[in-house]
């Protein structure tokens, strides 16, 4: 029983996955709805060491991440991460926070702010 217990505890878990249902864009002034017929969902992966992949459209962000908190939330900068799609260089800085409670999470970038639902996965 106490086994079930610690996997089901946040803090055991290593790494999250996360994924957006629409696109929003915010500035100063609000945020808006963006979703069209081209929308294309975020996928994210994040280890509660900071390694970092974020897909958008036709290609990913990788990279190592720095940690700047753990509990209750997970936040990781990603400082320059590399675009991995061949012939275009797109490096970016991003912000990921996960809500280790709620399973929730928000990103940000120069491009994008988006919410959005997470899932954890026990560690080795």
């Amino acid at each position: 029983m106490l086994g079930l217990v610690l996997l089901s505890s946040p803090s055991v878990l290593a790494d999250w996955s996360c994924s957006n249902d629409f696109e929003s864009g915010c500035s100063g002034d609000g945020c808006v709805l963006l979703q069209g017929e081209d929308f294309t969902p975020l996928s994210i992966s994040v280890s509660d060491a900071g390694e970092l992949t974020v897909c958008a459209y036709t290609g990913c962000w990788e990279g190592q991440g720095r940690v700047l908190a753990r509990s209750p939330f997970l936040v990781v900068l990603g400082e320059q991460l590399k675009w991995n799609h061949p012939g275009q260089d797109n490096p970016v800085d991003l912000l990921l926070s996960i809500n280790l409670v709620k399973s929730t999470g928000a990103l940000s970038s120069p491009h994008f702010d988006q919410p959005l639902y997470c899932k954890g996965r026990p560690g080795p």
